[in-house]
């Protein structure tokens, strides 16, 4: 048991990857349940596989256990790293980006730890995870409850806050960029367009913190004038010129 002032899930995490002897790591949310066998399975998987991570498919449950949403069937397989991280850029990619459904070997974390002070801290992360794995294995395995809770952290209304997914991906995006992952960059870029359409435009009708947004755009900017990313007409305005964009989207939201 670890006491320490509540600094919030990335805070704790790294206190628990500190304090850890055993050659695997798991993480459990606190709100979250598991099934009874998941580890023991879980490390069989790893060991039979001389993997360096599993992944097992989850459920989301309501507050009484009751399905909200069946998650997609993962296919059971063995992949490489770089092909893990192509599937952060795939349908479906935050899947693959939460840690609760996964078992790693604690070497993946000597040199890492979880950025403190954020939301969003798994999509900081996942893809420096997945970038030191030689091999992954994949389960179709249900272990995991995934609870929504009303009032989460992840359940509660779009705020400047929510733009701290932005500003992963644009790290991962920069990540990628500096370790010659270029095959994933324009599909990257194109995650982060989605995710900054509609969290800026919320963010900018509902709170005042225009430095943050400042921030962000200029991020968002950095990423398109990269010689990767393809450039559209609608592209261009939304990032180039986001005043414009969202004030023609209002005019049409009327």
């Amino acid at each position: 048991i670890i006491h320490q002032k509540n600094a919030g899930l990335s805070a704790a995490r790294n206190a628990g990857i500190d304090a850890s002897k055993g050659e695997y790591i798991g993480f459990i949310d606190g709100d979250d349940y598991i099934d009874k066998m998941m580890y023991y399975e879980m490390i069989h998987i790893i060991e039979q596989n001389d993997a360096d991570m599993v992944i097992c498919d989850y459920e989301s449950v309501d507050e009484n256990g009751n399905v909200l949403t069946k998650q997609a069937y993962l296919n059971e397989k063995i992949i490489s790293g770089k092909e893990g991280l192509e599937l952060l850029q795939a349908k479906g990619w935050a899947d693959y980006v939460v840690v609760f459904n996964k078992l790693y070997k604690r070497k993946l974390f000597n040199d890492l730890r979880f950025v403190t002070g954020i939301i969003n801290e798994d999509t900081e992360i996942a893809h420096k995870i997945f970038s030191k794995c030689k091999k992954i294995a994949i389960t179709d395995k249900r272990f995991c409850y995934y609870v929504k809770r009303k009032g989460s952290i992840t359940n509660s209304a779009l705020s400047v806050r929510n733009l701290d997914v932005i500003e992963a991906l644009c790290n991962r995006f920069e990540f990628y960029e500096k370790n010659d992952y270029t095959e994933f960059l324009n599909d990257t870029f194109l995650i982060i367009r989605d995710l900054y359409e509609i969290r800026k435009y919320i963010a900018t009708s509902t709170h005042n913190d225009k430095n943050r947004i400042k921030e962000i755009d200029k991020m968002v900017k950095a990423v398109y004038n990269s010689r990767y990313v393809s450039k559209t007409f609608k592209n261009t305005l939304l990032v180039c010129f986001p005043e414009v964009y969202f004030g023609i989207k209002k005019l049409t939201n009327r």
